[in-house]
């Protein structure tokens, strides 16, 4: 499967540095109900679906968001893998 990185942050390394911060910064993992309930059906996704939201356009699958209600192991692992 394919993943869409921009060209800009695309490397063979792994280990690149693409971003540095300073040391009192804070990164943090933010999500909305839109993106993780993914049987969620409600007046966001209706509004996603009629082209009001370009970030469900530009995506292959805009359909398969976070699957937390269907499958929270899968999920809660992939937060804590990302170290925040």
């Amino acid at each position: 499967e394919d993943v869409l990185v921009p060209p800009e942050f695309d490397s063979p390394d792994r280990d690149a540095v693409i971003a540095e911060f300073p040391p009192d910064f804070v990164l943090g993992l933010a999500t909305a109900p839109a993106h993780v309930e993914d049987e969620l059906e409600d007046a966001w996704v209706a509004f996603a679906r009629s082209g009001g939201v370009a970030a469900w356009t530009n995506v292959p699958r805009a359909e398969e968001r976070v699957r937390f209600w269907t499958d929270p192991e899968s999920e809660i692992d992939l937060a804590a893998d990302a170290g925040v």
